[in-house]
């Protein structure tokens, strides 16, 4: 712009103008500068260095922190080695690739400002570390093979104190073919479970000195004599452990209480011992020692065996009072054993000359004890049976229901029962069963008794629940109170206990059902009756039945009651037309044709008399 405008009768002079609008400039520029600086130092602190260098030297350091830590075993080695790997392989690289990124923001900041103090520290150490973790990686590789050195020496020395274990226990089981003696057998049997268990532990130091030979890269070692080891002295162990369990055995056989003892199970002990004791002489037929422990085992075995009449007879378990005074009787000394009787005091008694006898007793005991055992269980069988009791209706009491099970267990019983009662065996017990029968068979009568009250009850009580009813016939709504009172009762009492055989323990249930029973038959009668009677006095009641004039004969303060039944008491006709005072106007039909009465019939004149209008009906209008 010039500085000066010439006009026809003015100058213009523009060098203040220029001044102002170059500070102007100036200052807009210079504001715009300190901006951009403020920015890029706050920018270098938050971000560049908090976070990007500081992260870079963070993991540099961890890196020669963890690369000039000396391996202390050979766990430490691997990992460090493994970590090491993975430096070379992923750390280094990516740091590399931060390291250049860090470069490329520094440039960025140097164009707009100067680098403050702490910026240049930073970034002196910061790239300097590529350069400075060179020599820790040179003197890492120095430790590291001074470690695998040591670790493969220490490694070479426990592979030769292991392989010379290995041939002491190769040793000792060599020393055990010689062992023939039955009674160091306990102490053997220990000693051979430690030896397998020192063998089960080599497995685990096998495969440990296998990993730190891969880490070596040498070839794995087998060590095929711990098989042979352990194949070879699996048949000591079993053989000291079947004589280690007969020793027990025999001490419990023998020197136990006769009380605890149990023929059968001693009989089911001994043929499991001689398999074993057979299958172990085919494994050890060249050992001259070891058989020597195996014939021992099978002799006490054979000679505990000629004792298994006896222990039939002495440990039968049915035994009782009686059987040992009948044995006591015949051979003439106390046989009868206590707490502290064990088998091999009841065998010096010397009672082989009576085993014949005794052994009747035990047959006759044992037969005896299975219909103990068998009426103990038919009473046992009882506690899950409960009566299933259901809430009949708004009345406040129950009904029974579900009686198929309980049924069926009853009548298994009973011929159980009875069948038992014919057994020549039974007289022990012929109180006891004689007793169980009659429970049995009252609870059989008593739920016979109960099932045939409950079905006339259930089919009287809506009847006699009705007012009309009972007005009709007052004698036989005065039995029927009777009988639900007792109905109530008894149901009360077995929800109080409903388990099955509870009820014979009622006082005169039976009589009660029985009477009930009675009672309701002569109501049943009496109904069918007066029934009879309103039949013939309206004749067109025959085409009804029970249920259906009892309906209408229930409700006799409401006459239209009657309006579904009568198409079966008249023909064509569907229902009556009532007025408001419940007289009779008309007639309808099926097709709602209005047949009027010759006169007003009056149902409250009839007093509830149902039979009586209904003959007016017919009276007023000819069918």
């Amino acid at each position: 712009m010039p500085r000066r405008i010439e006009f026809p009768l003015i100058e213009i002079h523009a060098d203040e103008f220029h001044r102002q609008l170059t500070a102007r400039a100036i200052e807009l520029s210079n504001m715009l500068l300190r901006c951009i600086i403020q920015q890029n130092l706050e920018f270098e602190k938050t971000y560049i260095f908090q976070n990007l260098t500081i992260s870079i030297c963070a993991r540099y350091e961890e890196i020669e922190e963890k690369a000039l830590r000396t391996p202390e075993g050979f766990k430490e080695m691997s990992d460090l080695m493994e970590y090491m790997e993975l430096v070379h392989v992923q750390l280094l690289p990516a740091l590399k690739s931060e390291l250049h990124e860090a470069h490329r923001r520094m440039m960025y900041a140097i164009k707009f400002s100067a680098l403050s103090e702490e910026s240049i520290r930073w970034n002196t150490v910061t790239f300097n570390w590529q350069y400075q973790i060179i020599p820790i990686l040179d003197k890492h590789k120095l430790m590291l093979n001074i470690a695998k050195e040591n670790s493969m020496e220490n490694l070479k020395e426990r592979r030769a104190k292991f392989e010379q274990e290995m041939e002491e226990l190769r040793a000792q089981v060599e020393q055990l073919k010689e062992v023939g003696e039955y009674d160091e057998t306990p102490f053997y049997h220990k000693k051979t479970q430690n030896m397998l268990k020192q063998l089960q532990g080599a497995v685990e130091i096998i495969a440990t000195f296998n990993k730190e030979e891969q880490l070596f890269q040498w070839p794995n070692s087998a060590y095929p004599m711990r098989k042979q080891i352990q194949s070879a002295l699996e048949p000591f162990i079993t053989l000291y452990g079947i004589a280690t369990n007969f020793h027990k055995c025999y001490k419990k056989w023998m020197d136990g209480s006769i009380l605890e003892l149990d023929a059968e199970e001693i009989e089911v002990e001994v043929d499991s011992l001689k398999r074993d004791i057979f299958k172990i002489s085919a494994t050890m037929n060249d050992l001259k020692a070891p058989q020597n422990i195996i014939k021992y085992i099978k002799e006490k075995i054979e000679e505990f065996s000629l004792n298994f009449p006896a222990i039939r007879i002495l440990c039968n378990p049915g035994l009782r009072n009686r059987h040992w005074e009948k044995m006591e009787s015949v051979a003439g000394f106390e046989i009868k054993p206590d707490a502290s009787t064990s088998l091999k005091k009841m065998l010096k008694l010397n009672i082989d000359t009576f085993l014949s006898f005794f052994l009747e007793v035990s047959e006759s005991a044992s037969k005896e004890f299975t219909l103990e055992k068998t009426l103990i269980k038919m009473k046992s069988d009882w506690a899950p049976f409960l009566f299933t009791l259901l809430a009949y209706r708004e009345t406040g009491t129950f009904i029974v229901a579900g009686m198929d099970d309980i049924q069926q267990l009853l009548d298994d019983q009973i011929v159980k029962t009875q069948s038992m009662r014919s057994s020549p065996y039974i007289q022990p017990f012929e109180v006891e069963i004689k007793d169980w029968e009659k429970t049995l068979v009252t609870t059989q009568d008593i739920i016979d008794g109960w099932l045939k009250v409950q079905a006339t009850w259930l089919y009287l009580e809506p009847i006699f629940s009705s007012e009309d009813i009972m007005k009709q016939m007052p004698e036989e709504g005065k039995k029927f109170k009777l009988v639900d009172q007792r109905w109530r009762q008894m149901m009360i009492k077995i929800n109080e206990d409903p388990h099955v055989l509870m009820v014979s323990e009622i006082p005169n249930i039976v009589a009660e059902l029985d009477e009930s029973a009675q009672l309701l038959e002569e109501i049943l009668k009496g109904l069918n009756s007066y029934l009879e009677v309103k039949r013939l006095f309206f004749p067109r009641f025959f085409f009804l039945s029970n249920d259906e004039m009892l309906e209408i004969l229930s409700e006799t303060k409401d006459p239209t009651r009657v309006q579904p039944h009568l198409k079966k008491c008249f023909e064509g006709v569907a229902s009556l037309e009532f007025d408001s005072k419940l007289d009779i106007l008309s007639l309808y039909s099926s097709e709602k044709e209005r047949l009027p009465l010759t006169a007003r019939i009056s149902t409250a004149a009839a007093k509830g008399s149902v039979e009586k209008w209904l003959s007016e009906v017919i009276l007023n209008y000819s069918f």
